[in-house]
């Protein structure tokens, strides 16, 4: 599986001849009319299973799912009694021998301990992709805890685009799991025998910036 991130909280996750758009307030004309992709929406925006453009399927829900032979859980993230557009979905998708879990931003708004009590449903992760950053995402420390209650092998950290407060919990996750501070990767890519055996954190570079230049 080859991830790579374009900005914000949309992930890009190729694997088995599929292309998986992991996002979150989805604009289905941003996605292109590929039989061969599929679109996780971390926000609850909409009906469970509707279509995109073409045929391409749309889940934005909680639930078990398998598309294409690739199985999904979608477990609720918000607090409970949140209005439908405050509810915020976390996703693992079961690929290429991994278990790759997506939380997108405002995902932790229900709190530290919000968050916590849905391990045993998304769990286990291989590849947690998490975001970071007060208003955004996680702070560092629960975001270290959160990581460790995981178990995670890798963790994808991500926050909004410019945000210092952002940049800064990035940086002192990567500290708190000796993972090296200031490497940015353009994409990365694992199997299920070349996960690493330390867990570790990766930064990826913005693709939309990268594109755009």
């Amino acid at each position: 599986m080859e991830l790579t991130w374009h900005g914000r909280a949309r992930f890009r996750l190729r694997a088995g001849g599929l292309t998986w758009w992991l996002d979150t307030g989805m604009d289905p004309a941003a996605y292109a009319e590929d039989p061969a992709t599929i679109v996780l929406d971390a926000r609850a925006s909409s009906s469970v299973g509707r279509a995109g453009p073409g045929s391409m399927p749309v889940l934005d829900g909680p639930g078990e799912y398998e598309l294409r032979g690739v199985p999904i859980v979608a477990v609720r993230t918000s607090a409970p009694g949140a209005p439908r557009e405050g509810r915020h979905v976390a996703f693992r998708v079961g690929i290429d021998g991994l278990h790759v879990g997506y939380f997108g931003p405002d995902s932790s708004h229900g709190g530290a301990t919000g968050v916590l009590r849905v391990l045993g449903e998304i769990s286990p992760v291989d590849v947690a992709i998490l975001p970071l950053g007060e208003g955004f995402g996680f702070g560092a420390t629960d975001a270290l805890a959160f990581v460790r209650s995981l178990e995670a092998k890798v963790t994808v950290a991500y926050t909004d685009r410019d945000s210092p407060a952002g940049a800064d919990a990035v940086r002192r996750l990567c500290r708190e799991m000796g993972s090296a501070v200031d490497v940015v990767a353009r994409s990365v890519t694992f199997t299920g025998t070349s996960v690493p055996a330390v867990p570790q954190v990766v930064v990826l570079a913005d693709r939309s910036k990268v594109d755009a230049s």
